[in-house]
């Protein structure tokens, strides 16, 4: 499609356009404004296609995936099919040393999941997402259209003192069902799953799938699991049909990319929720450290803090005493490789349900609408995924000697839909807060 585009563009008359800002970092996902007084309806910048192309001002802005490598690149402005060069018009910083391409892998935590779905805005706000930001990495997301699934909000929640939110596996199901019928691929008489996507050309860098366990991470997802296979297909299985079988694993895909870094978020979570013993899970568990281990890629692979923290696991303490069995089985593998490390968010989130989180003038604190965790009491907040991706920051600064900054918590939280303050403006029972 883009050698198509390239074909048909033609030189620019207008010499070089004021474009702002002029440089931005490879990790991408900010908005760039173009003077300009044509009506252009379509930007490609540096052979990848922006999005959310929009009138702004004196000209257009749009929004940019970002770009594999540093340097000077071309921006090609779309009128009515004609492309209009602009030779070197925009440049993307240099990522960190040794951190240049960043690949995620895992399950609902890793992809951002909120209010118990794939969102754009959880996307954006997942773990490896803020890491890339902050190292300035080429780390492209599989970003669903805005509100393909309707996430649970404050509005869902019931009347103090019950502060219940619907069923999360009967929400998704319905999500589910309503997606379909947005996906409806008239001319392939099939389900598109490119169709609920920003830009299914643009490569997933991160690869993780709600519902993903060791094995599935592995070696793909279970035939027999729908919703495994469902949200797998939104990532690497684009054009395939709804009953076809997904091609490959994560784990593959990752590895196939040549990565400088490799991070999971939650490598064994949905096995521990699931009340897996050891046993069953460790041989996948020793395989698949051992290929993160045989690859050239640095790998941080966080632990899991004991289910029963988290309000809407729904487990017991059962789980609880298999958290720990898990964590000394992850630590013992790592150890085998000096490129792969562990991030201990478990003792992270025993301090924070314990003390409370400081971030600007509020204490934040791991309960249901505590501002840590989104509205489904099991996956995090904007800041929550902040808070732990600070975690692996302050990992990869460690091993790695580097000096990425810290995410500042207090800024995510202005913009946090699932904090007490946006949850109060959704709509929630004041008297559900815990505060």
């Amino acid at each position: 499609m883009l050698a198509l585009l390239l074909i048909a563009a033609c030189s620019s008359p207008d010499g070089r356009l004021l474009v702002e800002p002029a440089t931005g970092p490879m990790s991408g996902y900010y908005r760039i404004h173009v003077q300009t007084d044509r009506p252009v309806d379509e930007v490609v910048l540096g052979g990848i296609r922006g999005f959310d192309v929009l009138p702004d001002g004196d000209g257009i802005s749009f929004s940019t995936h970002g770009h594999p490598d540093p340097g000077p690149v071309e921006l090609l402005l779309g009128v009515d099919g004609v492309f209009h060069r602009h030779p070197k018009a925009f440049e993307f910083e240099a990522a960190t040393p040794g951190l240049e391409h960043l690949v995620s892998v895992g399950a609902s935590i890793a992809q951002g999941v909120q209010g118990g779905v794939p969102t754009h805005h959880g996307q954006l706000h997942s773990p490896s997402r803020f890491i890339a930001m902050q190292a300035g990495s080429w780390h492209p997301i599989p970003l669903v259209v805005d509100e393909l699934f309707p996430e649970l909000k404050g509005s869902d929640v019931s009347a103090a003192p019950d502060c219940k939110v619907p069923s999360v596996e009967d929400h998704l199901i319905q999500a589910a069902i309503d997606v379909l019928g947005k996906l409806n691929d008239v001319e392939r008489n099939q389900i598109g799953f490119y169709l609920g996507l920003v830009d299914p050309d643009v490569p997933p860098y991160n690869l993780a799938v709600g519902n993903s366990g060791v094995s599935t991470i592995l070696h793909g997802p279970d035939e027999d699991d729908f919703a495994q296979l469902f949200l797998s297909k939104l990532v690497f299985d684009l054009y395939g049909d709804i009953a076809d079988p997904v091609p490959g694993s994560q784990l593959e895909l990752a590895l196939s990319y040549d990565p400088d870094i490799i991070v999971c978020a939650d490598t064994y979570g949905n096995d521990l929720l699931g009340g897996a013993s050891l046993d069953k899970v460790h041989d996948d568990l020793v395989e698949l450290v051992a290929r993160f281990g045989e690859s050239g890629a640095q790998v941080f692979l966080s632990n899991i803090p004991r289910p029963t923290l988290l309000p809407g696991s729904g487990t017991d303490e059962e789980e609880d005493l298999l958290s720990v069995e898990y964590i000394e089985a992850l630590d013992t593998e790592a150890a085998k490789y000096d490129n792969v490390h562990v991030v201990d968010l478990s003792t992270a989130v025993e301090e924070a349900y314990a003390d409370g989180l400081q971030v600007g003038d509020r204490v934040l604190l791991l309960e249901e609408y505590g501002g840590l965790l989104s509205t489904d009491g099991l996956h995090l907040s904007d800041v929550g995924y902040a808070y732990e991706a600070n975690l692996f920051i302050d990992r990869i600064n460690s091993v790695m000697g580097t000096d990425l900054e810290r995410i500042d918590l207090a800024e995510v939280y202005d913009s946090d839909r699932h904090s007490p303050d946006a949850l109060l403006e959704q709509g929630i029972d004041p008297n559900c807060l815990p505060y």
